[in-house]
């Protein structure tokens, strides 16, 4: 006769998740990653046609100018991908925060998916010689803000479920 054995316990946190949310999440967050480098790549070419002074933000250009390029792109891609890791993780482990559901989480990744495709464009454009873009009088960067903030907020505070 085998000795008696203690049924396995499945964590508490593989338990949280149905498996098509868990790849809805790495695909999220894949897409969010590769226009983050999509909207990071078509910045440092502009920093590098137009120079540093093309970057309106401060940090960034501290990291441009004690750093160069590559400093740019350290930062901008470390910021990004600490914050998309803590996404991923929250909505991996189904955390709620307050009443705050993991699937209100994804308007984050759809907040970088367009706020970065829509920057990086408007630095393809700039490359070009057209121009940034400009929509209803503000520059790409507002609109870019726009972008990254408007689907979290939608998700926080108009999704009833």
């Amino acid at each position: 006769m085998l000795p008696f054995t203690p049924p396995t316990r499945v964590p508490p946190y593989l338990l949280k998740m149905p498996r098509s949310a868990s790849s809805s999440n790495s695909c999220l967050f894949i897409f969010a990653v590769i226009f983050s480098l999509y909207d990071t790549v078509s910045t440092a070419l502009c920093v590098n046609a137009n120079g540093h002074e093309y970057e309106l933000s401060t940090i960034l250009k501290w990291a441009i100018h004690n750093f160069g390029v590559a400093g740019l792109v350290g930062v901008k891609m470390g910021v990004t991908l600490v914050a998309l890791a803590a996404v991923y993780w929250i909505v991996a482990n189904g955390t709620h925060l307050g009443r705050n559901g993991v699937k209100k989480f994804y308007g984050v990744y759809l907040g970088v998916i367009l706020s970065n495709a829509y920057a990086g464009t408007s630095n393809i454009s700039v490359i070009l010689g057209n121009g940034s873009f400009y929509l209803l009088g503000l520059n790409a960067v507002q609109i870019a803000l726009l972008l990254a903030f408007l689907p979290l907020l939608v998700v926080l505070f108009f999704d009833i479920s």
